[in-house]
């Protein structure tokens, strides 16, 4: 077997078992998208000022699950690289949405040296919340 054949099965190998892992952890990406839909973004629905960049992840995941879908089922070959070609392309433009919706929402939540907390001096998040009512009922 000549060396460039055995670098060409290596790289067959790489190529099925990355596309294995990708499967594996978009399964896991979808169950984390569902956890999401159920608990974080009702909750964040109601602050307007992320809800453009949270609206803009939700689009970008639905768009991956159906380029996704149209990859293992399409039989046109100009289809699958059209959707092949735009699941890449909004694949790795994800990960920076996701960070500047996080980074948008640390500038307003969490205090820093530059900016400091008016009143007296205390941590964050504060443990207590004197005003907070207990759901148990009095005795």
């Amino acid at each position: 077997m000549t060396p460039l054949r055995r670098t060409f099965r290596r790289l067959l190998y790489a190529t099925a078992l990355l596309m294995k892992v990708h499967g594996g952890a978009a399964m896991l990406a979808l169950l984390l998208l569902g956890a999401l839909l159920a608990s974080h973004v009702p909750a964040g629905w109601k602050d307007a000022r992320y809800k453009k960049t949270g609206i803009a992840i939700l689009a970008a995941a639905a768009w991956l699950i159906i380029t996704g879908h149209v990859l293992y089922y399409a039989g046109d070959e100009a289809v699958r690289q059209a959707a092949s070609y735009s699941h890449l392309g909004i694949g790795l433009a994800l990960p920076l949405l996701l960070g500047f919706h996080v980074w948008r929402r640390s500038l307003t939540m969490w205090p820093g040296p530059w900016r400091p907390l008016p009143g007296r001096a205390r941590s964050w998040p504060s443990r207590r919340n004197p005003q907070r009512r207990s759901r148990l009922p009095a005795r």
